[in-house]
């Protein structure tokens, strides 16, 4: 099911290769932290859930998710919780913030 019409969202891109150009493989995971939301004016209580996003065959990988900024979604202002699961890597979880209609890469976000 598709997030609500009056429900903002952003997207999150990134690309993960090794050091010789090849694409890595594996998942990043988003967890909103909020215990429960509500959108007031549709009605409807969101759950916190993961979503996860697989790497494509280049390294790749797109998601939509609800924007942490959204005025029409309580609690205001949330953050999602990053985990980078790449195979043979270890990157440590960060916290970030999607603003409605932006797309951000995760190399402009995650810490080094």
């Amino acid at each position: 099911m598709a997030l609500p019409a009056n429900i903002s969202t952003g997207t999150v891109t990134g690309t993960f290769l090794n050091v010789a150009g090849g694409a890595k493989s594996g998942t990043v995971t988003f967890r909103p932290s909020f215990d429960h939301a509500l959108d007031a004016g549709a009605n409807v209580v969101f759950v916190p859930e993961k979503v996860t996003a697989s790497l494509d065959t280049y390294g790749s990988f797109s998601v939509v998710l609800a924007a942490t900024n959204d005025p029409d979604l309580l609690p205001l202002n949330f953050t999602y919780t990053v985990e980078i699961n790449i195979y043979g890597s270890s990157i440590p979880s960060f916290t970030m913030s999607l603003l409605a209609g932006t797309t951000v890469d995760l190399t402009d976000v995650m810490p080094l």
